[in-house]
């Protein structure tokens, strides 16, 4: 199962008051439509994470003006939008299989020291992403209070990129005002906040995030009866118990997705290699003996990742337990050792034959 966890149609708009007094155009960036023009215009983004951080700065570049109205601020990484590792040993004449190898394995060194270092130094990594935005907009003295100083620590949510610090630049130049504040009804004209601010534009656009969807919302039943996600436990993100024969491939949130669908498709491969070994056509994944008292939870912990749709939607995924097996643990640095090494003959796999020469030879 390859669908992701997000319902790619309905995207998850808040039931704000007043949305029906609102006379200009209203939609959310998930559904957004090519053929707007937005030139001249004003445009009001709601929202303040990486889609917010994406459109921004290309609204900027033709509306008459951009504001962003967020709850809370978020994080950003500013950087150039090349690799400069990978640039030099073009230059210098390096194989281009050699490059990928090579830029790889720096990108996910470079990852795995800015993940911990963000849980061990979050304030000294936060320094860092202010000293960024500096260089990239020129402004020594540009001021991170209050709009841009998150109440959560790095990487707690994503980490949003931008491009040669675009979002930044903007606000800058005076394309992009900032505010920070609740929203407590739609006027006719466009919002008006909490602290009684009204905000006019042409163009209203929600960067209010996903939905989450199990499956892709496809409904799974076994002997009968539908499964329910959150009544299942989840081995190592990826198999639940209670569900044969599938796997879910779940991605990394500090991580590039494609790790791990890389380590599951080889780990698909050697599952279905070592059942046809065995005979098999049925496999589980169930509790051990030594897991029966275990505390089933959450997903996922929100001092560890807690982003809004996740917090949403976080009953509809799968249970994790509190043993490192039976949950995702968002470590590619550590999962690309455990997971090649999984013994499949272990006391969680149960296979619908323990050995075709055992059979044969019990009594009927």
């Amino acid at each position: 199962m390859c669908q992701g966890y997000y319902d790619h149609e309905k995207p998850h708009i808040p039931d704000w008051p007043g949305m029906d007094s609102y006379k200009g155009r209203f939609i959310h960036a998930q559904l957004w439509d090519p053929s707007i023009d937005y030139s001249g215009k004003r445009i009001l983004v709601i929202g303040s994470g990486a889609t917010a951080a994406t459109v921004i700065p290309a609204f900027a570049e033709k509306a008459a003006h951009v504001t962003m109205l967020q709850r809370s601020p978020t994080y950003f990484y500013c950087s150039e939008n090349k690799n400069e590792l990978a640039d030099r040993l073009r230059e210098i004449g390096i194989d281009e299989p050699t490059i990928h190898r090579v830029v790889r394995a720096q990108i996910m060194h470079d990852g795995g020291r800015l993940s911990g270092r963000a849980l061990k130094e979050p304030d000294v990594v936060f320094e860092e992403l202010k000293t960024l935005v500096r260089k990239f907009t020129g402004v020594e003295d540009f001021s991170f209070e209050p709009h841009f100083t998150p109440k959560y620590r790095v990487w707690q949510q994503r980490l949003a990129f931008c491009p040669e610090g675009d979002i930044f630049k903007a606000a800058v130049a005076g394309k992009l005002t900032v505010m920070t504040d609740t929203l407590e009804t739609f006027t006719e004209k466009g919002v008006r906040t909490s602290s009684g601010e009204e905000i006019e534009a042409d163009i209203i656009v929600a960067a209010t995030g996903f939905n989450m969807l199990m499956m892709g919302g496809i409904p799974f039943y076994v002997d009968g009866k539908e499964v329910d996600w959150h009544e299942t436990v989840n081995y190592r993100g990826m198999m639940f118990t209670g569900v044969p024969n599938m796997v879910w491939v779940m991605g990394y949130f500090r991580a590039s997705w494609t790790l791990r669908v890389d380590m599951l498709g080889d780990f698909v491969c050697n599952l279905l290699n070592h059942m046809d070994k065995k005979g098999a056509k049925r496999v589980d994944v169930a509790l051990r003996a030594e897991d029966r008292a275990m505390q089933l939870l959450d997903w996922i912990e929100a001092d560890n990742f807690n982003p809004g749709y996740l917090m949403r939607g976080i009953k509809l995924l799968p249970k994790r337990g509190d043993k490192p097996e039976w949950r995702h643990n968002q470590d590619y640095w550590t999962e690309r050792h455990e997971i090649p090494a999984t013994d499949l003959d272990g006391e969680e796999f149960v296979y619908d034959c323990v050995d075709a020469k055992q059979r044969q030879t019990e009594p009927v």
